[in-house]
């Protein structure tokens, strides 16, 4: 006798990107979701910025907090990215994006009758002319504050007129004119380029070292960048490490250097090629923009 089982029928959708080009009331940006701003947008009522959720800009965009409250969910580790259409290193790809961004949102962030006292924390902000701007009628009676934020190539990072802003524990890197104020300004941002003058260089730093890696040869060095990290993979003895984990904005080593064979083990428990497989040379590295992950692989060398 046949049987003929029923399988359910279903669909892979590829993610996409939400479009905004309306002024909205009680928003929320969701963590892992893309967004892009296409126009002059208004925000009223209370606002969440989640962290890790990508805001984009189409060229001349601008939102605007017009009176609203902002919720800032954003941590220096995990931020609130706002950022160009053309900047394919966070979120989603979006289409026609050149992958060359330059200069493109107006005003990433404007404050325009905020709530007194207003803080604006855990963002990074990239690509915009101005990446944020307060002015008098913001908050002349108020305070305005940015905390806990970097600022990364922008023409201008904080632009504030007859107001009282704020700088707290924040950091800019290819930003010509840091602040620009008139009447009014406290704090300093501290420059976190370490020298680079490249826009696309973030950081510029030593590795593993082939001596800690065992000393293979050749040591086939990998590497790929996430958001905020590095990760890189070589070729590893049992007794050396060939893998580590970098803040490629500080450039401090974030964890061990583990051998690459204990890294890249896998175990087959059963089967024609049951055995656990200790993966030695050749490695390589890629970071995942859908699944926020890296995938890394390595021959096994291993004769079965």
């Amino acid at each position: 006798m046949a049987s003929n089982r029923s399988r359910p029928k279903g669909y892979v959708l590829d993610p996409t990107w939400i479009t905004i080009d309306s002024d909205q009331t009680d928003y929320h940006f969701l963590s892992g979701e893309t967004y892009l701003i296409n126009g002059y947008i208004n925000l009223y009522g209370s606002i969440h910025f989640d962290a890790g959720c990508y805001i984009k800009y189409a060229p001349n965009a601008e939102i605007t907090l017009y009176g609203a409250s902002a919720n800032c969910l954003g941590t220096l580790d995990n931020p609130t990215v706002l950022t160009s259409e053309d900047d394919d290193l966070y979120g989603l790809q979006i289409d026609g994006s050149t992958g060359q961004p330059s200069y493109t949102a107006s005003v990433a962030l404007s404050l325009y009758w905020v709530p007194s006292p207003t803080t604006v924390s855990g963002f990074k902000i990239r690509w915009a002319s101005t990446a944020v701007a307060a002015v008098n009628s913001a908050c002349s009676a108020n305070t305005c504050t940015l905390a806990d934020s970097s600022i990364e190539l922008c023409g201008v990072g904080v632009s504030a007129n007859n107001c009282t802003f704020n700088i707290q524990n924040s950091t800019v890197c290819n930003v010509p004119t840091p602040m620009h104020y008139r009447y009014c300004g406290r704090g300093l941002f501290t420059d976190r380029c370490q020298g680079n003058t490249d826009p696309h260089i973030t950081a510029s730093f030593p590795s593993i070292e082939q001596t800690e890696a065992g000393g293979a040869y050749p040591p086939d060095t990998m590497g790929a960048v996430g958001p905020d990290h590095f990760l890189t993979v070589l070729n590893s003895s049992t007794s050396g490490g060939g893998v580590a984990v970098y803040d490629k904005h500080t450039c401090q080593r974030l964890t061990p250097v583990t051998a690459t064979p204990q890294f890249l083990q896998v175990t087959v428990p059963s089967g024609q090629y049951a055995g656990t497989y200790a993966a030695f040379g050749d490695p390589e590295v890629i970071y995942d923009q859908g699944s926020h992950r890296w995938i890394a692989s390595a021959e096994d060398q291993t004769y079965r």
